[in-house]
């Protein structure tokens, strides 16, 4: 089973990479329904153990009918996408037709692998190595 869900993670290994596929799945899906995204913004990342966490927030006014078919559509993407904050205000009480929904939907990525670098030795080792270029200059 981990293997089927890896396959619904975002390509790219970067934060950024990954923001923008969310945000153009959003917009995909908001066109669809004609909903006009008013806001869109990345939020902060966060790493859980082997994969790191990237939120997109959006922005937008539709009627609930709307809403419901924007999640669904989510719902059903190839993407492993999860909704992780909904806030839903009626824009005007006295005829509450449309709604300002801000919807944080969050994708994944596999938190790459950081392999060490020469600049990255400790101060023993760059020490050692420098008696030894030392060593055999003279």
């Amino acid at each position: 089973e981990l293997d089927t869900r890896e396959k619904e993670l975002l390509q790219g290994d970067k934060p950024a990479i990954a923001a923008a596929a969310i945000s153009r799945i959003l917009r995909e899906a908001a066109a669809i329904m004609g909903i006009n995204i008013a806001m869109d913004r990345t939020l902060n990342t966060y790493d859980l153990h082997t994969y790191t966490a990237v939120p997109v927030e959006i922005g937008f006014t539709a009627t609930t009918e709307k809403l419901k078919e924007f999640l669904y559509r989510l719902r059903i993407s190839p993407n492993l996408l999860n909704i992780t904050e909904l806030r839903v205000r009626v824009t005007n009480v006295s005829n509450p037709v449309d709604i300002y929904a801000s919807v944080v939907v969050t994708g994944y990525i596999k938190t790459p692998v950081e392999t060490p670098q020469e600049d990255t030795l400790n101060a023993d080792d760059k020490a050692k190595a420098v008696k030894k270029e030392v060593k055999d200059v003279t």
